[in-house]
């Protein structure tokens, strides 16, 4: 894996602003343990990472999916640097009523 600057400096913008929201990374690897452990190192924590054990692009798509139908969620930020799980996720997201930006990072 290799880190991304610019999505680690969103995600610490994020976790420290104010008011209340659920950050999630979303990673085809099948353990979440080594992905929490970095972000631990890096100082960002309070962030939930699902380990899907899958690179199905629509894997990421379902698990989004799932947390607005069965969650609630309804502002909905997907940043990825597969232009396959961004247009996974896109294509759920039009179907949904609500907020959401989808954005792929190159790196």
């Amino acid at each position: 894996p290799q880190e991304i600057k610019g999505v680690t400096n969103l995600l610490k913008r994020i976790v420290n602003a104010a008011g209340e929201r659920t950050v999630a990374i979303l990673t085809a690897r099948s353990a979440y343990k080594p992905v929490k452990d970095y972000l631990k190192d890096i100082g960002l924590e309070g962030i939930y990472v699902a380990a899907l054990g899958s690179s199905d692009p629509q894997d990421k798509a379902d698990w989004i999916e799932n947390m607005i139908d069965k969650e609630g969620y309804d502002d909905i930020y997907f940043v990825d640097d597969s232009e396959k799980n961004v247009s996974a996720a896109k294509q759920m997201l039009r179907n949904k009523n609500v907020k959401w930006r989808v954005q792929h990072i190159k790196h």
